[in-house]
């Protein structure tokens, strides 16, 4: 990340924040699961995602989201043309 979040949410970069308004950053450091399968041990990481599991989104001071995985629609392999 180029700015921190204290300074996304102190500089405008143009825009106006307000009541409700939600702000992303991208995936931060140790945020994306592939980070954690690409390390020096492997077998440190622990499992994908499955249905059931629930993911949470906090901020310090701020508040929380809280996502449970469901099953996806089965893969349908595409017919080569």
């Amino acid at each position: 990340m180029d700015w921190t979040f204290g300074d996304l949410l102190a500089t405008p970069h143009g825009a106006r924040a307000g009541p409700g308004d939600v702000f992303g950053s991208g995936t931060v450091p140790g945020g994306c699961l592939l980070e954690h399968v690409d390390t020096p041990n492997p077998a440190d990481f622990g499992r994908w995602l499955v249905a059931g599991d629930v993911v949470s989104l906090s901020a310090r001071g701020s508040a929380e989201t809280r996502q449970r995985v469901v099953p996806g629609q089965p893969v349908t392999a595409a017919s080569g043309h």
